[in-house]
C-alpha cells in the first residue's frame, strides 16, 4: 500500500522538472489580465444603466473583430519588410505580442458584459424592475441570504440625508415580488437597509414576506429600503442540509458560549451563535475571516478526502474523485458564499490539472477560477467578501515565499510560515478592509499568527464531529465528544486571543480622512516592515473616497 507522501511526491515530479529547466520562472500570468479585465467589466458594468451595459455588449465583439483585423495587416505589413543590411530579422511584431493573453482577455470581458446584460434584462422586465424604474414600493417574500450587519452612513439611493442614522444592512434572496397588483416569481439578490430590532434580529435561511421602497432609479446593484418590519414565514421542513447544520450545533451547545459560537463558525461558516461582545472583539483584532469559509477549509476538506483515499490504495483518478466528491459535499453544506464559491472553483481547476498530468500553478489557477466565477455571475465582482477573498489568495501566492524566505534566515521555519501567511493576506487585503471599517486593527497580525495554529485544529475537530453527529441511529454521537472536546478547547483560546488583544491599548487605529495614500497604514502596521524587509511588491493603493457604507 502507498504512502500519501509517495503520491504526492509523485504528482509534484513534472513540477519539479520544470523547476530545474527554468529556474527563474516562477509565476504563471498568462490568464492574470484576463481575470483582471473581467473583474473591472464586472465591477463596472454592475453600475452602469443596462442600456449602456447592452450597447456595449453588442459593439464590443464589433471592435474587438475590427481591431485584430487592423493589427494582423499591421503586423504583416511589418513582416514583408526587408531589415537593413548587415542586421538580423527581429521577432516582429506578430511574435513579440502575447496574443494569447490578448485575446483571452477579450473573450472573458466579452463573455461578461453579455452575461450582465441577460441579468439586466431579466430584472428589467419584472415586477422589481418596474418597481426601481419609479421609486415605487414593492411586497416580496424572500430570504434573508446575508446576516444584518449593522451600518452608520445613509443608505445610497433613498435620498436621506441625515448622516447619523443608524441601523442594519442585509442581503435578500427575492422569491416573489408583487408591485401595483403585478406579481411573478423572482431569483434576484438585493441588499436591503433597514431599521428596528425585527430586522436585526433576522438570520441567513429566514422566510420573510416584507415591504420594500426602491430609491431613485441608480445604476447598479438592486438597493432597497425597507418600509416596514418584516414578517417571519413558518419554518419549510428542514432539508438534508439544515438538518446536518442543526445536528452540530446542537452537539456544540453544551461546550459553552464561545466553542457554540465559534465551533460551528470555524467548521462551516455559521455565525448565528457568536455573541456581539465577542463577534467585536474578532472584529476589532482582525479574526472574523476565521468565521467566513474560505480556502483554507475547502483545500483542507479536499485534502483529507484524498489522503483517506490514498491510505487505502485508491489510485490518482479515484483520490481526486474522493476529494472534488468531498468539496462538493461540502459546498452544499456552506451554501454558495462568495468565497467558498472561488475556493472550490479554484480546486476543481487545480484537481483537473493534475489529473491530466500538468501540476496546478497557484496564480493561474486562482485568475481561472475569477474568470470562471465572475462570468456565471457577474455580481460577484462587486462583493467585499469575493474581493477579500481573492486579494488574500493572491497575496498569499506572490508574497507569502519572499516573506517566508527573508523571515526563514532569523527564526525557525515553521514560526516563519506562521507569520508570512496571514502577513501576505493581511497586507493585500488592508486596502479593502479600511473601506470596510475606517480603522485599522493595530494587533490583527500578532492575533493571526497566535490563531493559524489552532484553526486547523478546530477545523479537522468540527469535520469529524460532524461526520459523527451525523451518523445513522446517532450510532457516532458518543464518539464525537472526543473531536468536539478537542475542538471546543482550540475555540476558546481562539477567544481568548481576540478578547485579549482587542482589549489591549492603542487596539484600533482611526483612519484619517481624506487621505490619499497608504502611508499612514505603512507606518501603522508592524507587517508592512516585514514586507518591505521580504521585497514582496508594491501594496494596493486603496482610494477612500469610494468608501461605501459599512
Amino acid at each position: 500500500m502507498r504512502r500519501p507522501a509517495e503520491w504526492w511526491a509523485r504528482a509534484l515530479e513534472h513540477q519539479e522538472h520544470r523547476d530545474a529547466r527554468a529556474p527563474g520562472r516562477t509565476w504563471d500570468l498568462r490568464l492574470v489580465p484576463a481575470a483582471l479585465g473581467a473583474w473591472l467589466t464586472g465591477l463596472l458594468a454592475a453600475h452602469l444603466p443596462p442600456a449602456r451595459v447592452a450597447a456595449a455588449g453588442a459593439l464590443y465583439p464589433a471592435a474587438l473583430v475590427l481591431g485584430a483585423a487592423l493589427v494582423l495587416v499591421v503586423a504583416r505589413a511589418l513582416r514583408r519588410e526587408e531589415p537593413p543590411s548587415g542586421r538580423p530579422r527581429g521577432p516582429g511584431l506578430w511574435r513579440a505580442l502575447p496574443w494569447s493573453a490578448v485575446a483571452l482577455s477579450a473573450l472573458a470581458v466579452t463573455a461578461v458584459l453579455l452575461s450582465t446584460t441577460a441579468a439586466q434584462r431579466e430584472t428589467a422586465h419584472g415586477p422589481l424592475g418596474a418597481a426601481l424604474a419609479g421609486a415605487g414600493t414593492v411586497a416580496v417574500t424572500a430570504e434573508v441570504a446575508e446576516p444584518p450587519r449593522r451600518w452608520t452612513a445613509p443608505a445610497p439611493g433613498t435620498g436621506h440625508a441625515d448622516e447619523d442614522r443608524t441601523g442594519v444592512v442585509l442581503g435578500l434572496r427575492l422569491e416573489q415580488v408583487t408591485h401595483e397588483g403585478r406579481g411573478g416569481p423572482a431569483d434576484v439578490d438585493v441588499t436591503v437597509f433597514a431599521d428596528g430590532p425585527a430586522w436585526a434580529g433576522l438570520v441567513p435561511g429566514q422566510r420573510i414576506t416584507a415591504v420594500l421602497t426602491a430609491g431613485a432609479p441608480s445604476p447598479g446593484p438592486p438597493v432597497l429600503r425597507a418600509a416596514a418590519p418584516p414578517a417571519v414565514l413558518p419554518a419549510r421542513e428542514p432539508g438534508r442540509r439544515e438538518q446536518v447544520r442543526e445536528r452540530f450545533v446542537a452537539g456544540t451547545a453544551g461546550l459553552g458560549p464561545d466553542a457554540a459560537g465559534l465551533l460551528p463558525g470555524m467548521t462551516f461558516g455559521e455565525r448565528a451563535g457568536i455573541g456581539p461582545e465577542l463577534d467585536q472583539a474578532m472584529r476589532d483584532t482582525g479574526l472574523t475571516h476565521l468565521t467566513a469559509v474560505s480556502g483554507a477549509n475547502c483545500a483542507l476538506v479536499t485534502a483529507l478526502a484524498g489522503h483517506a483515499a490514498l491510505s487505502l490504495g485508491a489510485g490518482r483518478r479515484t483520490c481526486l474523485a474522493a476529494g472534488l466528491g468531498a468539496l462538493a459535499a461540502f459546498v452544499l453544506l456552506v451554501g454558495p458564499d462568495p468565497s467558498v464559491l472561488r475556493a472550490a472553483v479554484m480546486g476543481g481547476l487545480a484537481a483537473l490539472s493534475l489529473l491530466t498530468g500538468r501540476t496546478a500553478v497557484s496564480l493561474a489557477t486562482l485568475a481561472g477560477a475569477v474568470i470562471a466565477l465572475v462570468v456565471v455571475r457577474p455580481a460577484l465582482a462587486a462583493e467585499y467578501g469575493f474581493v477579500l477573498s481573492v486579494l488574500a489568495t493572491a497575496g498569499i501566492v506572490v508574497s507569502g515565499r519572499p516573506l517566508t524566505r527573508c523571515l526563514g534566515s532569523r527564526v525557525p521555519e515553521v514560526l516563519a510560515v506562521a507569520v508570512a501567511i496571514p502577513a501576505a493576506a493581511q497586507l493585500w487585503c488592508a486596502p479593502v478592509l479600511v473601506l470596510l471599517q475606517p480603522a485599522v486593527p493595530v494587533y490583527s497580525l500578532p492575533a493571526n499568527v497566535l490563531a493559524a495554529p489552532l484553526v486547523p485544529v478546530v477545523t479537522v475537530c468540527g469535520l469529524a464531529g460532524l461526520l459523527l453527529l451525523n451518523l445513522p441511529d446517532g450510532a457516532g454521537a458518543a464518539a464525537a465528544v472526543l473531536p468536539l472536546g478537542a475542538g471546543a478547547l482550540g475555540a476558546r483560546l481562539v477567544a481568548g486571543t481576540a478578547r485579549a488583544l482587542a482589549g489591549a491599548p492603542g487596539a484600533l487605529a482611526p483612519w484619517p480622512q481624506g487621505l490619499f495614500s497608504n502611508r499612514f497604514f505603512e507606518e501603522v502596521q508592524p507587517g508592512q516592515l516585514l514586507a518591505d524587509g521580504a521585497d514582496a511588491g508594491q501594496q494596493p493603493r486603496d482610494d477612500p473616497e469610494e468608501r461605501g457604507d459599512d
